[in-house]
């Protein structure tokens, strides 16, 4: 980075920062890469973004953020936090990422006293449902409404309203199922396949990403936010959180799956490279994934990592839950829906941009703590598409 870029980024610096939460939205076509500058000018990967998706940061009013999509084939955005607020990426023409810094809150959208009410019905369901578990009460329930997508749904939508958007979604989604699977070749017989989650991370690998999950999920995970209209995971419907995980555990994670989804699809470690990790997804009470495939580009073959399942009435301590179950509902390359029944310490393996899959069954349990990782082959999708 040069010395005048960063002599902008840390003029203005003062010792008091102003905490804020800036939410990055992708309406790019591809993942967004989000870096923080920090105070060497040194950009360090913070996010993976994926399409029509949005990710809540919180930082400080001074920081500096480099945005760039995965395929860095624009100029980055490279934006300093002047408050919280919201930041658009998007490609048209060129790359370009606009920031809407928050107004003072008086000037907001979500107020009155029909917001106010609505509040109160999201954080009373939420204090009632977690009254056994103080700890997770105080951690999910005590967030700032405003900025989060499942009390917003209910002040941008009546229920019959987003079921009739929602729909449209839906639909479209069922569109892309039929269609994009036929474009590229299958590697599998099946499609996918469960297996054993300790032998593919390692006994230390899955011990150190469980330790971390349970060491920092009620300090370092944030509402996921996802699109409140999307026709796999709304957040309107469904109440996820992303947990981040470490670079350097990222890197350990990718490098252990791997060799193992290569050899599952016939291929060597060197013919797959990854392409997304989005931390530890934990899927809350009355969350929803509907039936999807992957986007093409990028998830061609990923793995399910099944942390911990964490059940009511349970301490987080018995962390392999079955019941109530949540099984992964999927099409192999029949057409046939297969069921996998959940297990935490299972991985799941599956080809993610041809194999139809969810969990489109209501969670009725505490928590549901999954690693996504994604790869595709080498020449991914020119070279494997279907003749």
């Amino acid at each position: 980075m040069n010395a005048a870029l960063l002599f902008w980024l840390c003029a203005s610096e003062v010792l008091s920062e102003e905490a804020v939460k800036v939410t990055f939205v992708n309406k790019a076509s591809q993942d967004l890469h989000v870096y923080w500058i920090n105070h060497e000018g040194v950009a360090e990967l913070k996010d993976v973004i994926r399409p029509n998706s949005t990710s809540l940061h919180s930082t400080f009013s001074g920081h500096a953020f480099q945005i760039h999509p995965a395929e860095a084939t624009h100029e980055p955005s490279i934006l300093k936090m002047a408050s919280g607020g919201e930041i658009q990426c998007y490609e048209e023409a060129g790359f370009r990422c606009l920031p809407q810094w928050q107004p003072a809150a008086a000037e907001t959208r979500y107020t009155g006293p029909r917001w106010d009410g609505i509040v109160a019905e999201v954080l009373g369901d939420c204090f009632d449902s977690l009254k056994d578990h103080p700890g997770d009460a105080a951690h999910f329930c005590n967030h700032d409404p405003t900025r989060w997508h499942r009390s917003q749904c209910k002040f941008d939508f009546t229920p019959e309203e987003f079921q009739r958007e929602q729909q449209q979604h839906i639909d479209e989604g069922r569109e892309i199922i039929l269609s994009q699977p036929p474009q590229f070749v299958n590697f599998t017989q099946s499609g996918y396949e469960a297996r054993d989650l300790e032998q593919v991370l390692g006994t230390d690998l899955l011990g150190e990403v469980r330790n971390f999950w349970l060491g920092n999920r009620l300090r370092g995970s944030v509402p996921e936010n996802n699109a409140k209209l999307d026709l796999a995971l709304s957040s309107c419907e469904s109440n996820s959180w992303l947990l981040p995980l470490p670079d350097e555990m990222k890197l350990r994670v990718f490098n252990a799956v791997q060799p193992h989804l290569a050899g599952w699809i016939g291929m060597s470690g060197d013919d797959l490279e990854p392409t997304a990790m989005y931390g530890v997804r934990m899927y809350r009470n009355g969350s929803v994934l509907n039936l999807h495939v992957d986007k093409p580009h990028t998830h061609a073959v990923s793995a399910i990592l099944e942390i911990g399942h964490l059940g009511f009435g349970h301490p987080d301590s018995e962390f392999e839950q079955q019941e109530p179950s949540w099984p992964l509902r999927i099409l192999n390359h029949k057409g046939e829906e297969k069921l996998v029944p959940n297990r935490a310490g299972q991985a799941i393996f599956y080809e993610s941009a041809t194999c139809p899959h969810g969990r489109p069954s209501v969670l009725h349990s505490r928590e549901f703590a999954n690693v996504f990782v994604h790869f595709r082959p080498k020449g991914w999708p020119g070279d494997f598409m279907a003749h």
